[in-house]
């Protein structure tokens, strides 16, 4: 599993993107990678995540 920060275009090869803009911090998910870890997510935590096209 691959976590990127700060780089929107890494999502496509990384399960999270750490996003830090506005004094506000988010992330979002790669639902294609993560599912490819075979790592399970809570889903509360999909739930929180931002699309990664935002």
């Amino acid at each position: 599993m691959t976590i990127a920060e700060q780089n929107l275009e890494s999502i496509y090869g990384s399960a999270f993107c750490l996003i830090f803009s506005n004094k506000k911090e988010c992330f979002s998910v790669n639902l294609d990678s993560l599912t490819r870890t075979g790592i399970r997510v809570n889903p509360e935590v999909l739930i929180l995540a931002h699309p990664h096209n935002e």
